[in-house]
């Protein structure tokens, strides 16, 4: 793992501490796309933190998992308390997770509740897919107002949503290559393919031909792949196995 991911985890750390610090108390409250709270948002995102740093803890979890699985049942406290709990929750989150950087942390396997299981170097990378998602995507669209401009690493968020879509169901449907290009922010193109052992991959950059294509933009992947939008409203493109790619689209949801 370079770096790079724990650099964008603190810009990332930040932009949201800055955005939720100038909410009313009003805003606290509003409804995003996520069916939640502003409040009930960031309380997540702590319970998330929790999970990481709880020592018994066997698995690790990204906040969107707790929504969908009901596994945050503590409520939220006042919200300018969960803010500060997540202050120093996400600063002593991205410290440990320094701690796993060069090629024998790739040995330390962590299970992510209901995703899979990734080698821990991952786990920055995942965390700043959550942090952003839920920032950009649930809390700014709650508060009807956006995100000061930054920094967006979406390099490191797709590479991650990749590596998830590997283990996926989705996944499992490709029984010949697929291709996926995304425009804009991180754009790149991605090979999924069956693997040898039964285990499909989904490689960035990998050279190699792929009957079926599926093109469209990176912000929007991020949207629909993760529930918060549905593929068909969105300018998608496919070329080649039609049917096949309308399967693998219907079924991946990676977060």
């Amino acid at each position: 793992m370079s770096i790079e991911p724990l650099m964008a985890l603190h810009q990332e750390r930040a932009a949201l501490l800055d955005f939720c610090h100038t909410l009313t108390a009003e805003e606290w409250t509003r409804v995003g796309p996520s069916g939640q709270s502003v409040q009930d948002v960031v309380a997540e995102l702590v319970a998330s933190l929790r999970a990481l740093l709880t020592p018994q803890q066997i698995t690790v979890t990204t906040s969107s998992l707790l929504h969908d699985r009901d596994a945050h049942s503590k409520p939220a406290e006042n919200p300018h308390e969960t803010l500060q709990e997540f202050k120093l929750l996400s600063l002593s989150a991205i410290a440990g997770m320094a701690l796993y950087v060069g090629p024998r942390a790739e040995q330390i396997v962590v299970s992510v509740n209901g995703l899979g299981r990734y080698p821990a170097t991952a786990l920055p990378s995942m965390y700043l897919f959550d942090w952003h998602t839920r920032l950009y995507h649930d809390i700014a669209p709650a508060v009807g107002r956006p995100v000061p401009g930054g920094e967006f690493y979406m390099d490191v968020i797709l590479d991650w949503l990749m590596a998830v879509l590997a283990q996926s169901p989705a996944a499992c449907l490709a029984h010949e290559p697929i291709s996926i290009t995304l425009a804009g922010e991180g754009a790149g193109r991605w090979l999924l393919e069956p693997g040898a052992d039964g285990q499909p991959t989904v490689t960035r950059n990998r050279v190699g031909h792929a009957a079926t294509r599926i093109f469209g933009d990176s912000d929007d992947f991020l949207r629909w792949s993760t529930g918060r939008a549905d593929w068909r409203q969105c300018d998608i493109g496919i070329d080649g196995n039609h049917e096949l790619a309308v399967r693998v689209l219907d079924l991946i949801q990676l977060g």
